[in-house]
């Protein structure tokens, strides 16, 4: 299990607090934005995804959710890649995380695998994640920046057995 960077040295709160101002900076300026997902909107999304509607069934979320986004906030430069982030994709994967111009990650995953594999590969290219989804009947929001916080993976059992909702 991942831990905290120990704290008690000059250096190591220093450390923390330029990476913190780095990414408060970085965000700021950076506006430029991606979404990753090889999945199309089904039915059952509906009920718990407030960007899909009915005749947005069968396109890929990605599509959509730039598309919505960009409604919302035309400003914005946001892309959308119907590519899928995971170990199937690893080159993919550490091709996007791999950029200084990345400033965050914003996770939307369906299931812990997926979570704790992109909360691991932001560790090791250093990106702050913002963490959300659902476990069950249980909703989760988290904010994991690499030595500052506690990663997902240590904050999510290890032996979970809960159905997904939207099985059901």
């Amino acid at each position: 299990m991942r831990k905290v960077a120990p704290a008690g040295s000059r250096f190591v709160l220093e450390a923390r607090l330029a990476n913190m101002n780095k990414f408060k900076q970085d965000w700021a300026a950076n506006s430029d934005s991606k979404l990753f997902e090889a999945i199309a909107i089904e039915k059952s999304n509906l009920s718990r995804q407030f960007l899909f509607r009915n005749n947005d069934i069968g396109k890929f979320k990605s599509q959509i959710a730039a598309k919505v986004i960009k409604q919302m906030k035309p400003k914005i430069n946001i892309q959308y890649m119907n590519e899928k982030v995971g170990d199937d994709n690893i080159d993919f994967t550490n091709k996007m995380l791999d950029n200084d111009k990345l400033t965050g990650v914003f996770n939307a995953l369906d299931n812990i695998e997926a979570r704790r594999f992109m909360d691991n590969q932001c560790f090791n290219f250093n990106k702050p994640l913002f963490e959300s989804g659902t476990l069950g009947s249980k909703a989760n929001s988290q904010t994991i920046i690499p030595y500052l916080t506690e990663s997902y993976s240590s904050s999510v059992p290890n032996d979970d057995k809960t159905i997904p909702l939207c099985t059901i």
